[in-house]
């Protein structure tokens, strides 16, 4: 045999040999796409659990940032709990709607002790001064203290602390006054640990505000000590004493000014109104003194007739607030409507609750539901125009200052029940943002204003700044 046939003969079983493993090498290769694709969908799969967990915890942490937010209470819903209709002597609530001043009305109310009255004419007057509904409200709180009525006793006490913290136009010593005798009467009405946590808001306020004398802070401080010593912790009566002994202020922060009532521009009101107004004023008269000759018996022909006057009144009113819309109107103008709009609202609730000591309109009481919810919507459009109005303020500091008394009072009507379901979460952190720009406009505020989850009674306080 030859060198060639040799060699070839070599070469066969080389061939045989390589093609025997050709099967196994094919088997190898898809094993190994197997593994790959195993070890993609592997991937896949753990990527897929570990945004499971990411979208759990989210979804944690959402759900405990929603219960810490501020939530809004619905307070007229609580006022219509504490309202007592049958207390109300009709008579004297009456005299509201035969055009006489709220603010004189509520004054001698609360003075004549007509606790039931005072309480109903404040918690649904919008247009009321802080200052006298803060007074009011001190006064009803001890006269419901003196009547066992311990619910109602808190809330005006409450009230008269929200309206201290909140209120932009109250007087430096008058706000720390609130304060002082709300935490008293709130020891008086069995409420301790509001009453501590009053007590330090006035403590916070006294070394705070930059525009009080040292006799001033003297004043505050002075009345609070009691509270905090007998009732708050050891801490707190340490840090009370020492500031007695040296009542200097904290850092140097600024007082806001209040610039509210330069917002509304006067309008005009039209004839049909004004006559439907003076009719109606004239016919609760009647009701009145058909009350007082009948001793509450005998009255529905004069109740119908104010009945009839209101809903008329109503649909004027209506075709009134319709011209917010307008254009050409000025926002000074707008904003007066608007408030006057919300004053009407606010009215026919109580008007529908039995605020007046007698069934005026039973509908507006069945439509209670739908007007607060107009009260929410025309409280939004009122939220509009005052952000228009401080966009149109060219002074930046004079624009921070307003934008912060803006949110601070928005969220003082939430509070008062003027604003229900308002977006206090939303408000809150609008607040905190035009702090943080008077902070950085070289203004810092005073008296800052945050939500504190950590309270006693959650809710909006003043930041201690010493």
């Amino acid at each position: 045999m030859s060198d060639a046939c040799l060699t070839t003969a070599r070469r066969l079983p080389l061939k045989r040999e390589n093609m025997s493993y050709a099967p196994n090498e094919v088997r190898q290769s898809e094993e190994v796409r197997r593994s790959r694709g195993r070890g993609w969908l592997q991937l896949i799969f753990l990527l897929g659990f570990f945004a499971s967990v990411l979208i759990g915890l989210m979804a944690l942490i959402g759900l405990y940032v929603l219960n810490q937010a501020p939530q809004s209470v619905s307070v007229v819903s609580e006022q219509r709990a504490l309202i007592q209709p049958s207390q109300i002597p009709p008579h004297l609530a009456l005299l509201q709607l035969t055009g006489a001043d709220p603010d004189a009305l509520a004054k001698q109310a609360t003075n004549a002790r007509e606790s039931a009255l005072g309480y109903a004419l404040i918690q649904y007057d919008d247009s009321l001064a802080a200052s006298q509904r803060a007074a009011d409200m001190l006064r009803l709180g001890s006269q419901f203290v003196d009547a066992g009525q311990t619910p109602q006793a808190i809330d005006a006490y409450r009230t008269a602390r929200t309206v201290a913290i909140l209120a932009p136009e109250l007087a430096p010593l008058e706000r720390g006054q609130i304060l002082t005798q709300a935490a008293v009467g709130l020891v008086a009405a069995g409420a301790v640990e509001a009453a501590v946590d009053t007590a330090r808001q006035a403590q916070h306020l006294a070394i705070q505000l930059p525009n009080l004398l040292p006799a001033q802070r003297v004043q505050i401080l002075d009345a609070v000590a009691p509270v905090l010593r007998a009732h708050g912790s050891e801490e707190a009566a340490r840090q009370i004493s020492e500031l007695l002994r040296n009542p200097a202020i904290g850092r140097r922060n600024i007082a806001l000014i209040s610039q509210w009532t330069q917002l509304p521009e006067p309008v005009s009101v039209d004839t049909p109104l004004l006559d439907v107004v003076a009719q109606r004023q004239a016919a609760v008269q009647a009701l009145t003194d058909r009350l007082l000759l009948t001793g509450g018996q005998d009255f529905d022909a004069e109740r119908a007739l104010v009945r009839s006057l209101l809903q008329e009144e109503d649909d004027l009113r209506a075709q009134r607030y319709t011209r917010i819309n307008e254009s050409g109107l000025t926002l000074g103008r707008q904003h007066t409507l608007i408030q006057e709009q919300r004053n009407w609202i606010l009215l026919k609730l109580r008007i529908g609750q039995g605020g007046f000591g007698v069934d005026l309109a039973p509908d507006w009481g069945a439509q209670a539901d739908a007007l607060r919810l107009s009260l929410n919507q025309v409280t939004n459009n009122l939220v509009t125009v005052l952000n228009a109005q401080i966009a149109a303020e060219s002074d930046p500091l004079v624009a921070a200052m307003l934008r912060a008394e803006v949110l601070q009072r928005l969220i003082l009507y939430s509070e008062l029940g003027f604003y229900p379901n308002a977006p206090l979460g939303e408000l809150t952190t609008q607040l905190e943002s035009a702090q943080t720009e008077l902070e950085r406009l070289g203004a810092p505020p005073a008296l800052p204003i945050f939500y504190d989850v950590n309270a006693a009674e959650p809710g909006f306080r003043i930041a201690q700044r010493y």
